[in-house]
């Protein structure tokens, strides 16, 4: 064989030891783009995570606001019962029963 051929015989199929443009993505820390359809996805799965917190802080506050309401029932019952008490001990409230 012609020595020059050999040469650029060798030369062609040889390995290659200089990084190429695909090195970045054999690295372990390699990050390929996301496709529109993988965008739109995350996008969505965001908005419905938003809405599902939303939807619990709504719940939550509503359940704040049952809870005061029941607190002050309970609080004007007791002032009730405590001026029931109070007649009662002064004579001027008779028990049945």
């Amino acid at each position: 064989m012609d020595p020059e051929m050999a040469r650029l015989f060798h030369a062609s199929t040889s390995v290659s030891t200089s990084n190429g443009t695909a090195y970045h993505l054999f690295k372990e820390t390699a990050k390929r783009r996301r496709t529109k359809l993988e965008i739109e996805a995350d996008n969505l799965r965001e908005a419905e995570e938003k809405l599902r917190v939303e939807m619990k802080l709504k719940q939550f506050e509503e359940m704040e606001a049952s809870c005061a309401k029941m607190q002050e029932q309970i609080q004007n019952q007791m002032n009730l019962l405590d001026q029931a008490q109070k007649l009662y001990n002064h004579g001027l409230l008779k028990q049945d029963g």
